[in-house]
């Protein structure tokens, strides 16, 4: 018995098979959530439009075996027309290339390499035009939740947990005390998913005080911040900036207050590799793209002092203690952190 049938659209015969869209929506039936699942039947719907010119209750599995890198290409190069960002364009992509894979099961002739010649954008590059903050700043807007009490205190202590780990939105909202499970002179170890790379399992540490304070806070049972949802904090944030009457072209947003602290570790240390740990960024062009911190200050740069041959000991040892401590204070936020290792090092 065949599979398929005929439908006149407009003057305009389609084939339809039976067979392909029931597994089409066994397909999205088992994805992990309903949102996932509602994602993907518009992006795969919006692929085979593109394509064929068709609704998917059209497309027959001789359609998709004719799938090229070509097609690929060509729907690659139109989301890229259209703006859209590479995160947005990377699910799109996995959607399409999820359901090739489900379907080579049992079509051998399908190509689920299509994708594979790809050159896709990095989604770190999606946040680059996040507007800054610079810390002293970022813990006045800290404060002001606290005082305002937004949803208690679990607004000022996911704005201060996100400047100090630099942990995204989604993967703060989700955390729970039984990630703060590792614990060692060091400090606590918080281990928790991003939503950027499922496959990896993070752990970033705080201090034992923090982790105190966050307990204090916000309890010691389940979710850490369990009344609190993306759309709520972006309505807090708006909030707080109206009430500072922070220019909306600075574009604050929550992920700024992960740049804080990135930004953060590259004032206190001067080390690019360092903030890159600090901001989880695969890639250290992605951190270069995103710091402010010290990049305009041309005597910070190697090259300035790289012809100059200085013997500091001869030029400090007859300066006065006072004139030391002036000297210091006026020292960039790294050397004075560098300073202070080598004092406590001994």
């Amino acid at each position: 018995m065949s599979n398929l049938a005929l439908a006149t659209i407009d003057n305009v015969t389609y084939t339809y098979d039976h067979k392909f869209i029931s597994f089409f929506e066994e397909f999205i039936k088992g994805q992990r959530s309903k949102n996932t699942g509602d994602a993907y039947r518009t992006d795969i719907r919006q692929f085979f439009k593109f394509i064929f010119g068709k609704e998917i209750e059209y497309i027959s599995i001789s359609d998709i075996e004719s799938l090229t890198s070509l097609e690929a290409m060509r729907y690659h190069n139109h989301l890229k027309g259209l703006k859209r960002k590479n995160s947005s364009i990377k699910r799109k992509i996995e959607a399409v290339s999820s359901l090739l894979d489900s379907l080579k099961v049992d079509y051998q002739n399908i190509n689920n390499n299509i994708f594979d010649n790809l050159k896709l954008d990095s989604v770190d590059l999606d946040r680059n035009g996040y507007g800054n903050l610079d810390w002293e700043e970022a813990f006045l807007f800290i404060e002001y939740a606290h005082v305002e009490q937004m949803e208690g205190n679990q607004m000022a202590m996911a704005l201060k947990l996100a400047c100090i780990s630099s942990i995204r939105l989604e993967a703060l909202l989700s955390l729970t005390w039984e990630d703060f499970r590792v614990k060692n002179e060091k400090g606590v170890m918080v281990h928790y998913i991003d939503k950027v790379d499922k496959q990896t399992r993070h752990q970033t540490p705080v201090s034992e005080n923090f982790y105190i304070e966050l307990r204090e806070k916000l309890g010691t049972v389940g979710k850490l911040f369990p009344n609190l949802y993306k759309h709520k904090v972006g309505k807090f944030l708006k909030e707080i900036l109206t009430y500072f009457e922070i220019d909306p072209k600075r574009n604050i947003k929550f992920h700024s207050f992960k740049k804080c602290g990135v930004n953060r570790v590259l004032e206190q240390t001067g080390d690019l590799t360092k903030a890159q740990i600090q901001g989880k960024h695969k890639s250290i062009i992605t951190t270069q793209n995103s710091y402010i911190a010290l990049k305009d200050d041309l005597t910070l740069k190697p090259s300035y002092t790289l012809d100059q041959d200085v013997n500091v000991i001869d030029e400090i040892k007859d300066l006065s203690h006072e004139q030391l401590i002036i000297a210091i204070s006026q020292m960039s936020n790294s050397a004075q952190y560098e300073l202070l290792r080598i004092i406590n090092k001994g």
